[in-house]
């Protein structure tokens, strides 16, 4: 049996290694991959540049990702720690409920703010601030 299991290590390392050295070449071929390529490819009319994308001023909307966020872990931060603290039936339910409210809130506050997300606030107007 010693014998079986040395032939297929055996096997298997030659597998192993034909396996390897093809991934190996086959990167080879692959043309620009790396940032290095990254000049050649900025030459390009309509190709990606990525520090003028990094540098570029944005002007990203203002959202209600933070309303959402907090409504959501309060939300279901309360309906986990009442469920957690009902389904408990040992004496000291303090921890199971803290955590049932963690758990929850935390969760809330993913779905809430992504929801929150989706809606846009109304510009800033400066000009009348004093």
């Amino acid at each position: 049996m010693t014998t079986n299991a040395t032939q297929r290590a055996f096997v298997f390392a030659a597998l192993f290694v034909v396996a390897w050295g093809q991934a190996a070449r086959a990167q080879e071929r692959v043309p620009c991959v790396r940032l290095a390529c990254a000049a050649s490819m900025a030459e390009r009319p309509g190709t990606l540049r990525i520090n003028e994308m990094v540098h570029s001023p944005r002007s990203v909307p203002r959202t209600y990702w933070l309303e959402g966020g907090i409504a959501g872990a309060i939300g279901l931060g309360l309906l986990t720690a009442a469920l957690s603290g009902g389904l408990c039936e040992s004496q000291g339910c303090t921890g199971s409920t803290i955590g049932g409210a963690a758990f929850g809130g935390a969760v809330g506050f993913v779905a809430g703010a992504l929801v929150g997300g989706q809606f846009r606030k109304a510009a800033r107007d400066t000009a009348s601030a004093p």
